[in-house]
């Protein structure tokens, strides 16, 4: 009796630590995959970040300007978005450091676009509205050191847009002009700089 009872406790124990092991393999694996998944994932961010940082700081260092925007211009497949990165280099003259802040503004869209969206033809508050539902981008205000550059990324994810041409322009300002606050920053006032990206949507 006692010899029956210590078989099965030592094929209870047996099974549970089998069980465990297989548990422990089906995490690993389920680990490994995840890690495969989310790389891809960042690796994508990643090649962004390193292409349009490169041709930023190009254009930085061969011309006089100090806010740039790449890719400035992307042609999407329906269903899509797109990632750009805004840079503000601050070569301020007085050489301080300034506090800067972004804003994204919808500007324009095609013809076709307006017809379908606004009742009179031109380019109306809800088409507008509607394109500020699509940006997202980080519109707090950073302090950026004297000769130093800050990014910021600017995601455009038209949602069910009518085929045409969709125009944003990203501005830049500073304390310098008195404006610290995204929605102040709109271009009516000197700015640090502006840029359009224009999206594309294919049909």
């Amino acid at each position: 009796m006692a010899a029956a009872r210590r078989a099965g406790e030592f094929q209870l124990s047996l099974g549970f630590i089998i069980s465990i092991v297989f548990a422990v393999v089906f995490l690993s694996l389920a680990i490994t995959w995840l890690q495969g998944l989310l790389g891809g994932v960042v690796s994508l961010t990643d090649d962004l970040s390193v292409n349009a940082r490169s041709e930023l700081r190009k254009t930085f260092s061969e011309t006089q300007a100090h806010f740039g925007i790449w890719p400035p211009e992307y042609t999407l497949a329906p269903g899509r978005g797109i990632n750009t990165l805004a840079s503000i280099e601050n070569d301020d003259p007085q050489a301080q450091a300034n506090i800067f802040v972004i804003n994204v503004i919808p500007s324009s869209a095609s013809s076709g676009v307006r017809a379908l969206r606004c009742t009179q033809g031109d380019f109306c508050q809800d088409l507008r509205e509607e394109m500020l539902t699509w940006a997202t981008f980080a519109d707090s205000a950073t302090t950026i050191q004297y000769l130093s550059i800050e990014d910021y990324f600017v995601r455009i994810e038209p949602k069910s847009p009518p085929p045409g041409t969709y125009i944003y322009t990203v501005v830049a300002c500073s304390d310098k002009q008195g404006v610290t606050l995204s929605e102040n920053c709109n271009g009516a006032s000197q700015d640090w700089g502006s840029e359009q990206i224009i999206i594309q949507v294919a049909s």
